[in-house]
């Protein structure tokens, strides 16, 4: 039996097409659950459910009847082959632009009852993957994504970072390789915290980077992805090139079909020069 309070009390399989708790009709229709207001299952560490919610502890379980890793709230499981197990949030958001679907953590230092402030360093949230290497799943995650304070938080500073972290092939052994940071009031971007790591750019047609042969010291770049602010960056390959006579510049450009490159020298040919395209923001 199911037991509500100041309702009716069925059968845990009843035969029912909806049950409604709180409401005066049937809201969402057959083989539904309609709540108007709270239901909490467990304990709940002497709080109440937030409004028109639902509160279960310690674990739910969903296509699984045991819990597969230890400490889990909750877990979802599509035991048949060659299925996914999908979570949707879909929002409707009207004529608002700035509604939309979120997941959101929350995460205090402290406990329920009496929760305190974050400090520098700690983890506010972490999305890990875990593979199945032929014996087991992976005892912690091979590849995350972390977002952790960046000082100790107080009403009015409430900085973070996002960290990157990887796996390299051959090894188990999680690393981190870049940061998203704001280090002081002047200085943020991404910081390449991995020794051996860098911006790796794949070349190619349209590409944002490539290398180019000069020819009476001139060279014409056919490349779509340049525009009017594009900000292009010139060196020669030392390597593979012959010495200039003149100095590299781009001579000129049309968005969105090429830019071209010259020394002013017609006597430089034959030098490699490479390129890289960045756009301001």
């Amino acid at each position: 039996m199911v037991t509500i309070t100041n309702a009716i009390n069925i059968s845990a399989s009843s035969n029912l097409t909806s049950l409604t708790l709180g409401n005066s009709n049937n809201f969402l229709g057959i083989n539904t659950l309609d709540c108007n207001g709270s239901a909490a299952f467990g304990t709940v560490a002497g709080t109440t459910a937030p409004p028109n919610s639902l509160v279960i502890s310690p674990f739910l379980g969903i296509g699984t009847a045991t819990q597969f890793l230890l400490g889990s709230t909750a877990e979802f499981v599509m035991p048949t082959t060659s299925t996914e197990c999908d979570l949707v949030q879909t929002s409707y958001v009207g004529s608002s632009a700035t509604n939309a679907s979120n997941l959101i953590h929350l995460t205090a230092r402290g406990t329920v009852l009496a929760p305190t402030a974050n400090q520098r360093g700690d983890i506010l949230a972490e999305w890990g993957v875990r593979g199945y290497n032929g014996t087991g799943f992976a005892a912690a995650s091979m590849g995350s994504l972390l977002m952790k304070a960046n000082e100790n938080w107080t009403t009015t500073s409430n900085g973070t970072n996002i960290s990157f972290q990887v796996t390299s092939n051959i090894t188990n052994t999680l690393r981190q390789v870049a940061t998203i940071l704001n280090s002081s009031a002047s200085i943020s971007g991404v910081a390449i915290s991995e020794l051996g790591a860098g911006f790796l750019i794949k070349e190619g047609s349209n590409a944002r980077m490539g290398v180019v042969t000069l020819s009476a010291g001139t060279a014409t770049v056919l490349n779509s992805t340049v525009t009017a602010n594009t900000r292009i960056f010139l060196t020669v390959n030392r390597q593979s090139s012959l010495n200039l006579l003149g100095f590299l510049r781009v001579s000129g450009r049309t968005p969105g079909v090429s830019f071209s490159i010259s020394t002013g020298i017609a006597l430089d040919f034959g030098s490699v020069v490479s390129w890289l395209l960045i756009e301001p923001i």
